[in-house]
C-alpha cells in the first residue's frame, strides 16, 4: 500500500527551489549524477512511513568527490526541505555508500564497500551542516561523514594499502524522510527488549 503520511513530490517548478534546481542541473550537466535521483516510497517499515532519494554518482572519485561537496551536501538539504511540514514529526537521515579499492601487501586487491550515515534530525539543516565534534551522544552529521571519506586516503587502518589510482568511488547518496509515526512506540518496544536481555545476562 501508498504511504498515507508522505507523497512523493514530482520534480518541477512547484516542488524545487530556484536553487535546488540549479544545483541539479549543474550536477546532471557536470555528469556528476546521470538524471534526477529516484524516489523511492518506504512502505516496508516497521514502525513509520517513508521516502528514499537515491542520488547515484557517476564515476566520482576522489578529486570529484572534493570539487563536489559542497553542492552534494546542499541537495541533500534542499531534499529534506523539499519534505518539511511545519507542526509535523518528520526527520532526516543521508547515507553515503562507498566503495574502497584496497591493495593488499602482496598484490592482490580487495573492494570493499562502506557506508557512511548521518544522524537523524527534524532540521535538515542541523542534519547536513551541525557543527560540534562527534561522539556516541553527538552522533555525526552529513558534514562530518563526507570529512571522513575525503580523509580516508591518509587515515585508512595499517596494514591496508589503497590503491594509487582510484583509491575510492563515492558510489550513491540515499537521502531519508521518515513521517515520525508510532515514535512512541518503537522506543517503548526497544526498551522492553533492553530489559528483557539485561534480565536474561546478555547486556
Amino acid at each position: 500500500m501508498p504511504n498515507a503520511f508522505l507523497k512523493i513530490k514530482p520534480y518541477n517548478n512547484r516542488t524545487l527551489t530556484e536553487g535546488h534546481q540549479a544545483r541539479l542541473k549543474e550536477l546532471i550537466r557536470e555528469k556528476i549524477i546521470g538524471s534526477y535521483p529516484r524516489q523511492i516510497e518506504r512502505t516496508d517499515l516497521v514502525y513509520d512511513e517513508g521516502i528514499d532519494v537515491v542520488y547515484e554518482f557517476t564515476n566520482l572519485t576522489p578529486k570529484k568527490f572534493q570539487s563536489n561537496v559542497d553542492r552534494i551536501l546542499a541537495v541533500a538539504r534542499d531534499e529534506c526541505r523539499r519534505y518539511q511540514k511545519k507542526g509535523s514529526q518528520r526527520t532526516f537521515f543521508t547515507t553515503f555508500t562507498v566503495r574502497v579499492n584496497t591493495k593488499g601487501p602482496r598484490g592482490g586487491s580487495k573492494v570493499i564497500t562502506r557506508t557512511y550515515p548521518a544522524a537523524k534530525h527534524i532540521d535538515p539543516d542541523i542534519m547536513v551542516f551541525g557543527t560540534g565534534t562527534p561522539t556516541v551522544e553527538n552522533p555525526p552529521f552529513l558534514i562530518n561523514q563526507a570529512d571522513r571519506i575525503l580523509r580516508m586516503v591518509h587515515e585508512y587502518k595499517p596494514g591496508v594499502a589503497l590503491q594509487p589510482q582510484t583509491p575510492f568511488r563515492v558510489l550513491r547518496m540515499i537521502v531519508s524522510i521518515r513521517a515520525g509515526l508510532q515514535q512512541e512506540k518503537r522506543e517503548a518496544d526497544i526498551a522492553k527488549l533492553t530489559k528483557k536481555r539485561e534480565e536474561e545476562g546478555m547486556v
